[in-house]
């Protein structure tokens, strides 16, 4: 076996694995916090889609699943950060929302069940590129708008930045240099590594105020206690 074979095996495992607790840490401080302060939900939604389209992708163009796996790993937790989104912020309007959803996964079981043009697939393929620019943007313009970081988690954004460099290296190794799952990933770690300088420009303020948050949240909680005492 090549070194390269060898390399590739070994950086496959790891991305498999850490994909599995990529979102956590996002995961945790949306729940410790109940709030989405600083959050977009474009970022959210999009990021969903881009990775839902980038397992479709693979899928239909028969890769294998040692080379894309991280993505559903990926998807399924972002799907999570969505719903909490939606719970947690009292302005969404649940029923068009959940119409895209059906929509999208009508569409996606129909591309499964027939054998779907190139053009289309390429398409398809396309998605997560211009899904992380989507995604990516507007939290970009939040962050600087707000000039914070809110409850972004930057271990997230240096796991993905990590992930997608590693991507670069297998998705040639693996699938013959694929322009475009190496234009998914080159998008993604410039993006990422965009949103990792905000959260490290804007530090100091988003620490200020998750600590002018706490107080708020404790006399929150004390407020619901008395309401529901006899």
């Amino acid at each position: 076996m090549l070194l390269a074979d060898v390399a590739s095996s070994i950086i496959n495992a790891t991305i498999l694995a850490g994909s599995a607790l990529l979102k956590l840490p996002q995961i945790a401080k949306i729940v410790r916090a109940r709030s989405v302060l600083g959050i977009s939900e474009f970022w959210a939604v999009f990021e969903c889609v881009g990775y839902g389209a980038t397992c479709l992708y693979n899928i239909i163009s028969g890769h294998p699943f040692a080379a894309w796996g991280e993505a559903a790993n990926i998807f399924a937790q972002n799907s999570v950060i969505v719903i909490l989104y939606w719970r947690f912020c009292a302005e969404v309007q649940l029923p068009a929302r959940l119409s895209a959803v059906a929509v999208c996964v009508a569409f996606s079981v129909y591309l499964l069940a027939v054998d779907a043009p190139p053009a289309v697939v390429t398409v398809v393929g396309l998605v997560p590129s211009i899904s992380m620019v989507a995604s990516r943007l507007p939290q970009m313009f939040l962050n600087f708008r707000q000039g914070h970081t809110g409850q972004l988690a930057a271990s997230t954004f240096v796991l993905q930045l990590a992930g997608s460099l590693a991507r670069i290296f297998t998705t040639i190794h693996l699938m013959s240099g694929d322009h475009i799952v190496l234009l998914q990933q080159g998008a993604s770690a410039v993006l990422n590594a965009a949103i990792i300088l905000q959260i490290w420009r804007y530090r100091r303020v988003t620490r200020s105020i998750a600590t002018e948050a706490r107080p708020m949240k404790f006399a929150s909680v004390q407020l619901e206690k008395v309401a529901i005492q006899p």
